[in-house]
């Protein structure tokens, strides 16, 4: 029996130190595999932002931007005037309207309520809508979206006015925003800030503004709002109309 007992022990000792090697060799290509697949692992590289700008006119029709970042609209950025800075309202998610449309809130200025309705659903892509509201006063032109990459350059339509001179009308970010006239070289040039009003029976946008607050400025968009270098424009003062309507270019 003691006999017995010792084989049992020595065999064990001699088995032990290669159970140890093997052991320690397990745990050596363990650690190897695990460092050569950490070198090679794929790493993921950051996506950009996706964004929209939709752009439209408020409910006075001045200008706005919703803006849509990676699945969700964040603000308003309310353009309503030249001579002020833009006033941004901050929006929230905050619930699902009867036809499914995504409703966000903001403020404005802390004095009124803003309201954003996204018309598509939660399908958001270029060309989708959206409703703004300021205090229930609903846009005039619902925002329609568009990647940056969309976005058209700004333009200026040069043409002569009733009397032979030189006018210049800007188009940035789907609008006309004023109307440069050059009437004397001895003098600056007199800037019409434009505001949208209206579409007249043939589908043209008509812009309206003022000159030195002593007459009214009149633009109507000749393509019906399809604007691109090479579209024109007609401008009056004081219901004078331009002698050579504006031809845009880049």
């Amino acid at each position: 029996m003691s006999n017995l007992m010792t084989k049992f022990f020595s065999s064990m000792w001699h088995k032990f130190p290669q159970q140890i090697s093997k052991l320690v060799a397990t745990l050596v290509a363990t650690f190897f595999l695990l460092f050569i697949g950490t070198i090679f692992l794929p790493v993921p590289f950051a996506h950009a932002a996706y964004s929209l700008s939709c752009d439209g006119l408020d409910g006075v029709g001045n200008p706005y931007t919703a803006s849509y970042v990676n699945g969700l609209f964040t603000q308003v950025r309310f353009d309503s005037s030249p001579d002020l800075p833009p006033v941004v309202s901050e929006l929230t998610y905050d619930t699902v309207n009867e036809q499914g449309q995504p409703i966000y809130r903001g403020g404005y200025l802390g004095m009124a309520d803003v309201v954003l309705i996204d018309i598509s659903g939660g399908n958001v892509k270029p060309g989708s809508e959206v409703s703004v509201a300021v205090d229930n006063n609903w846009n005039q032109e619902r925002g329609v979206c568009q990647s940056p990459a969309d976005i058209s350059p700004p333009l200026s339509c040069d043409g002569l006015d009733s009397n032979g001179y030189p006018y210049t009308a800007s188009y940035v970010n789907g609008l006309f925003t004023q109307v440069r006239f050059d009437s004397s070289p001895d003098l600056p040039p007199v800037v019409s800030e434009l505001t949208y009003d209206t579409v007249n029976e043939q589908g043209q946008p008509i812009y309206r503004g003022g000159y030195l607050g002593m007459a009214d400025v009149v633009l109507i968009d000749i393509s019906g709002g399809n604007v691109k270098p090479g579209s024109e424009v007609s401008v009056a003062v004081d219901n004078n109309w331009n002698q050579e309507r504006g031809v845009c270019g880049v």
